[in-house]
């Protein structure tokens, strides 16, 4: 990935289970702590049949690994929210977005948030994350 042949990573990445592309690719963001494990993530996003789940891995990246750079977490949140858009119904996407509500900054506004909980709550009634938003 850090010899930048994006095409030959993505390749390689896809042999793997998605569980398993996350935790590689967070893996790696932690232990170089490089932007441009967040630039293979966009490459991705572009490439991808179902770009949702790069959005939702970039925003991890960007909030776990990266948010030692200025404006990540807000980055981390436009992504989840882009994931989110493109896979509705997913649940994970959703209670992952919470996370950017008790952030400082609060990334995620108080109305997002309560609507993403209501959502939540509305399949899983004893979702903790979610009833902590409320």
């Amino acid at each position: 990935m850090f010899l930048q042949d994006f095409d030959a990573a993505y390749q390689i990445l896809n042999s793997f289970e998605t569980n398993q592309i996350d935790e590689i690719v967070i893996s790696i963001s932690f232990d170089s702590e490089s932007i441009l494990v967040y630039t293979f993530l966009c490459y991705c996003i572009t490439k991808d049949a179902r770009p949702d789940r790069f959005h939702y891995l970039a925003s991890q990246v960007l909030s776990l690994s990266l948010n030692i750079y200025n404006g990540a977490n807000e980055a981390g949140c436009f992504h989840i929210k882009q994931a989110i858009r493109l896979a509705p119904s997913n649940l994970d996407y959703k209670q992952f977005a919470l996370s950017f509500y008790f952030l400082p900054g609060q990334p995620l506004d108080r109305n997002t948030a309560l609507a993403i909980a209501t959502e939540i709550l509305e399949v899983e009634p004893t979702n903790q994350t979610a009833l902590m938003v409320l």
